[in-house]
């Protein structure tokens, strides 16, 4: 009987902890779906105004909001999954730079590579050669 009555308590605290957490943020559900989505395919991520359309809401208070949940601004997830992906890309299919930036949506190769650069800290020509290097080990 006291072991029911236990069990029955830290199933009622679950519940309201996890309701609590709910109404402290009641757009996580839409947030990690749209970052689920955007992992997937980061080529097709879409404008942040269509990615707060997803989620009903304006596109400054979805910036808002995805910060808050994920951590950092839909921008830089944005652009990271993009290059997460570029490397995937020059590494393993051996694609060429203007192919891989093409492919994940970006209009100028040179745009790309210094972005690329930016958030690595080397080339996506050298991401390539690298992928190259371990493939011969």
């Amino acid at each position: 009987m006291l072991l029911r009555l236990l069990l029955m308590g830290l199933e009622r605290e679950s519940l309201s902890s996890n309701e609590a957490s709910r109404r402290r943020s009641p757009h996580l559900e839409a947030m990690t779906k749209i970052a689920a989505t955007i992992r997937e395919n980061p080529a097709q991520a879409g404008s942040i105004a269509e990615l707060a359309k997803q989620a009903y809401l304006s596109p400054r208070y979805f910036s808002m909001k995805f910060r808050e949940t994920m951590g950092q601004t839909i921008e830089s997830y944005i652009i990271e999954k993009r290059i997460e992906r570029a490397e995937l890309l020059l590494n393993q299919h051996g694609m060429m730079v203007g192919e891989v930036a093409e492919a994940l949506g970006y209009q100028n190769t040179y745009y790309f590579s210094k972005q690329f650069k930016k958030v690595r800290g080397y080339s996506p020509s050298k991401a390539g050669r690298r992928g190259a290097l371990h493939a011969n080990d």
